[in-house]
């Protein structure tokens, strides 16, 4: 009897091995803040460690690449931006021209920023770059040129479905199961999660650019929810990549107005415009984004502050994998009425060192939020990303 147990055991790794092909990756990355401090005479100077990315990933596809999936496990007690949800998703792909996935990617599918999103300044931001998800600043004006205009895509639980009728159109369609009013799990009203669909649609003209068409749900077609959520957001771009060296992004979003139970009108998302700009000549390169949002409304219909957001990267490859970056921008957040506006800024040159598969950085960091009586914030930040 175990001999005929090890020999199925045997026969099944085989099976596994002849039709499957694993990858096991990952990483670990480390952020050392050696000083900081700020403008204010009472603040004391800090430092400390951080650990990043403390993750191993394992991607499977079968032989012929028509099914596959992802896990990521996480080292640390947090497992990460994706909060306590798996990081695990299988797909399938019965025919060329449609691909099923199931479960929840949290790097997110179909986002529509080229150049203004998370690449603008990539790994560095967990590092030694101020960006939107780097931690430091808390003002909201230079981060409209990160977060306006563009489709951001969708990184929750839920069913995505992708359609290919013909070359160069790609249609995605989301039905986030996850993601709703009530307790996830089952037994969540349909019209929660069905009211809540994304639809993108993306055409690609060869040796010219990429148009793209979204809609994000936000609840308000369901008419249980009519009352306290708008239908959603739509989005247009186009990534121009017709011009040998530069690449253009433009994008807008369009909010829907909904009225709530006191007819008062609604627009959280309101107009908002990005502009994102790459252009690269031999060992130089520059990226540029600009971004600004505009009639906006709060839950209870005040109209929220005009935001306008500049940042540049222009950088410079030395040589031995040596880069140098210079990230600088600023933001003006204009509210209504007589108010005073808010001028938010920074200025952030760092370096990155690639040796393999293992990346170095250092840096310093100088910005402001702004607001009353503004502080003026600094760090010396170095850090490190090793991937196997």
């Amino acid at each position: 009897m175990r001999k005929l147990i090890v020999i199925s055991v045997v026969l099944a790794l085989l099976s596994v091995a002849a039709f499957a092909q694993p990858s096991v990756g990952g990483s670990l990355g480390a952020k050392v803040t050696l000083i900081q401090g700020t403008s204010a005479d009472s603040e004391a100077l800090t430092g400390g460690i951080e650990f990043k990315n403390q993750r191993v990933e394992v991607n499977y596809s079968n032989s012929d690449g028509t099914a596959g999936g992802r896990l990521r496990v996480s080292a640390s007690a947090s497992p990460g931006w994706w909060g306590g949800t798996s990081f695990a998703f299988g797909w399938w792909k019965p025919i060329p021209q449609l691909r099923l996935q199931i479960g929840h990617n949290a790097d997110g599918d179909f986002g529509a920023a080229q150049i203004t999103g998370w690449g603008f300044n990539a790994e560095a931001q967990d590092f030694v770059a101020i960006d939107q998800d780097s931690g430091d600043s808390g003002g909201n004006g230079w981060k409209a040129a990160r977060r306006a205009g563009f489709y951001g895509g969708y990184s929750d639980v839920g069913v995505t479905l992708s359609v290919f009728p013909i070359d160069g159109l790609t249609i995605n369609l989301v039905v986030p199961f996850g993601n709703g009013h009530s307790e996830s799990g089952n037994g969540k009203p349909v019209g929660e999660t069905y009211s809540r669909f994304h639809l993108n649609v993306v055409f690609a003209l060869p040796d010219v650019g990429a148009l793209r068409v979204s809609f994000q749900g936000l609840g308000g077609l369901d008419e249980d929810m009519e009352k306290s959520a708008p239908a959603g957001n739509f989005f247009a771009s186009f990534y121009l990549t017709a011009i040998e060296g530069l690449g253009i992004d433009l994008g807008a979003g369009l909010g829907v107005p909904y009225k709530d139970a006191s007819d008062t009108n609604i627009n959280p998302y309101g107009v908002q415009l990005g502009l994102g700009l790459r252009y690269v000549a031999g060992d130089f390169g520059i990226k540029a984004r600009f971004g600004t949002q505009l009639q906006r409304t709060t839950n209870s219909g005040a109209k929220q502050d005009t935001t306008i957001g500049l940042v540049f990267l222009p950088y410079y490859n030395f040589s031995n994998g040596l880069t140098g970056y210079l990230n600088a921008g600023f933001g003006i957040s204009i509210p209504e009425g007589d108010a005073d506006q808010t001028v938010d800024w920074l200025i952030n040159p760092y370096i990155r060192k690639a040796v393999s598969a293992f990346n170095f950085y250092a840096g310093f960091k100088l910005w402001s939020d702004g607001g009353v009586d503004p502080e003026t914030k600094w760090a010396i930040p170095i850090g490190f990303n090793a991937y196997f």
